[in-house]
């Protein structure tokens, strides 16, 4: 169904602009902010699983970069758009990939080595903010067992950072090394102090 509107062109033509010239800022942000969690993202997954390979691919309409060939492209589907009553081009696009040994995590990895993943872009997120922003962060970690091996477990325990404050939420604390255990605080889910 085509519809038709009485549309100024002018009026879309500098609303493009606009549209560009912000998702390009938006867009540096971002790809400067994935660039530095592939930095040590590989490194801090190493430490669970070694000899894998792990990077973030940042996947944008965006990463043309190039102001007058992205309004072009706007202007291109301007009508279909119009048509189909929405942008199906622009920042608000943009998608980012875990890429584990060249494959997509998504569709390749086990639930455990996506739980691993994860754990490795929050680890990476923690180092961002306290080494470039000066911020110490509070680390969430939910449900963060399941899936995990008792090795794997342990490892991430041994792997946090002792200076940041860490919630971590479980259904299971077997197979968790004593020592660890004794140094948390552990709260049932009455609040209770144990």
């Amino acid at each position: 169904m085509m519809l038709n509107f009485n549309l100024d062109e002018r009026y879309l033509d500098i609303l493009d602009e606009k549209i560009v010239n912000e998702g390009l800022k938006i867009y540096n942000f971002r790809k400067k902010y994935i660039d530095l969690m592939n930095k040590n993202i590989n490194d801090i997954f190493n430490n669970y699983i070694s000899n894998q390979k792990l990077y973030i691919k940042y996947d944008s309409d965006y990463e043309i970069n190039d102001v007058e060939k992205l309004i072009k492209i706007l202007k291109k589907n301007r009508k279909k758009e119009i048509n189909i009553g929405m942008t199906d081009f622009g920042i608000h696009r943009d998608d980012f990939n875990f890429i584990h040994n060249d494959n997509s995590a998504k569709e390749y990895s086990s639930q455990g080595i996506q739980k691993l993943i994860i754990l490795a872009m929050k680890l990476s997120e923690v180092n961002i903010f306290t080494k470039e922003y000066n911020i110490c962060p509070i680390l969430l970690l939910d449900d963060l067992f399941s899936e995990l091996d008792m090795k794997n477990r342990n490892n991430i325990f041994k792997s946090l950072d002792k200076n940041i404050q860490i919630f971590i939420t479980t259904t299971d604390l077997k197979n968790i090394n004593k020592k660890i255990i004794e140094k948390a605080k552990i709260y049932d889910l009455d609040e209770r102090v144990k």
